[in-house]
């Protein structure tokens, strides 16, 4: 009589090899570094985008300035980061704009203020509320904004006095 052998199965022992944990572990070491890419790209695409509705709103309120003959200026509260336009009324008092696109608006959360450089008179202010002045005879108040994100990386809008456009440069100037 034949005897039968049944295979005996040897690595039937239960637990993870350390093979699999370093696969583990690879896998999540991607999805990390994937995600923090993700993370990085988007924090930068939200800067550079404030960059720009800044920069055209700017150049909008010394347009429309001169057009309307009022006295126009871009409030900046930097503690809070949030920014709005207002108007000069026939009294001198300066009131917030009722128009939707000019209502207070705030920055993102990876976005903030860094500072306010005001040009003519060698002042930086980094708290509190700055306004920027845009005249209606076509002048506008020499001013450095600077934007930074959770990264640290800076972006100045640099507004001409004379023509109001805003020169955006990705540092600090």
């Amino acid at each position: 009589m034949m005897k039968r052998f049944a295979a005996t199965n040897l690595g039937s022992t239960k637990g993870i090899t350390v093979i699999e944990i370093m696969i583990a572990l690879a896998i999540v070491m991607v999805l990390i570094y994937a995600g923090r890419n993700f993370l990085y790209k988007k924090t930068r695409y939200l800067l550079k985008s404030e960059s720009r509705k800044l920069s055209s709103l700017i150049e909008q309120l010394y347009h429309l300035a001169i057009v309307r003959n009022q006295v126009h200026r871009l409030c900046l509260d930097l503690d809070k980061e949030i920014f709005w336009v207002e108007a000069q009324g026939t009294d001198g008092k300066f009131l917030k704009s009722n128009k939707s696109y000019l209502k207070p608006q705030r920055l993102p959360a990876e976005v903030s203020f860094q500072d306010v450089v005001d040009k003519a008179q060698s002042l930086k202010k980094e708290s509190g509320i700055t306004c920027i002045h845009f005249f209606s005879h076509g002048y506008a108040e020499p001013v450095s904004i600077h934007l930074t994100d959770n990264e640290k990386k800076v972006y100045t809008l640099q507004i001409q006095p004379l023509t109001g456009d805003t020169l955006v440069q990705a540092a600090y100037r």
